[in-house]
């Protein structure tokens, strides 16, 4: 029971966007905050982690989309001819696109944020972790490594493990050097995507996520590949796929 997903469009802004969705299942499900807003005034560009930003908005407070709509760079008219350099430039002018807000009215929602670090717990004590929450209607933003074709083919569905060619593959191609240093776990020097955990099926070892890409992927809310023009936005992890990255 989350508020619709929405695009972030060709921008690095997903911590953005997940923890809008938390701040609107728990305050406010009808609303609609700003992703734009909190991306540019939380940090210097538009990453950073899902507890930044909670702490941030708890510090900051927040504005409403209508006052500081989400700006992507795909609906710049130079965008479709533009190169990689250039698409750069285009993402960032779109994250500097800030209305005026004098007229804005601030809101200082009050929460309580409850971190937990999934190295703090075994495998399987964190699959468990995360059920319980999930049983108590509490869905838990997490970030992880989107690596592997299955995030590309646009069903959702993410089951399989990559073998670890593919792992270094993409993460060098993201920029990260990874070293013998590594250790067991190369894929933790690689970026990781922040969603929103929503649900689980046990029968199936499934665990549901909303997710922040374009209107073509994923699932719909009720986790099913989506007939005619449903809204989509969400997606599911195998048990095995959550507990490896």
């Amino acid at each position: 029971d989350l508020s619709p997903a929405r695009d972030q469009g060709q921008r690095g802004a997903c911590s953005n966007f997940a923890s809008i969705a938390l701040i609107e299942h728990f305050i406010d499900k009808n609303a609609n905050y700003s992703e734009q807003c909190l991306a540019y005034f939380s940090k210097s560009d538009d990453g950073g982690t899902i507890e930044s930003k909670l702490d941030f908005i708890l510090s900051q407070g927040i504005y409403r989309e209508a006052d500081c709509p989400y700006q992507l760079p795909e609906e710049y008219n130079e965008w479709p001819a533009a190169n990689e350099k250039e698409r750069e430039q285009i993402a960032l002018k779109a994250r500097n696109t800030i209305p005026s807000l004098s007229a804005a009215k601030k809101l200082s929602p009050s929460f309580h944020v409850i971190k937990k670090h999934v190295d703090d717990l075994s495998d399987g004590g964190y699959l468990i972790y995360i059920q319980n929450q999930l049983n108590n209607k509490i869905p838990i933003g997490a970030s992880v490594v989107s690596v592997g074709s299955e995030w590309s083919d646009n069903n959702g569905m993410i089951l399989n493990i990559p073998g670890p060619e593919i792992i270094e593959k993409e993460c060098k191609e993201r920029g990260h050097s990874l070293t013998a240093s590594s250790g067991e776990y190369p894929f933790k020097k690689c970026d990781s995507h922040a969603i929103v955990l929503t649900g689980y099926d046990d029968a199936k070892k499934l665990i549901y996520f909303k997710n922040s890409w374009n209107d073509d992927w994923g699932l719909d809310q009720n986790m099913e590949l989506p007939s005619n023009n449903k809204p989509k936005g969400y997606g599911a992890f195998s048990y095995a796929y959550l507990t490896k990255f």
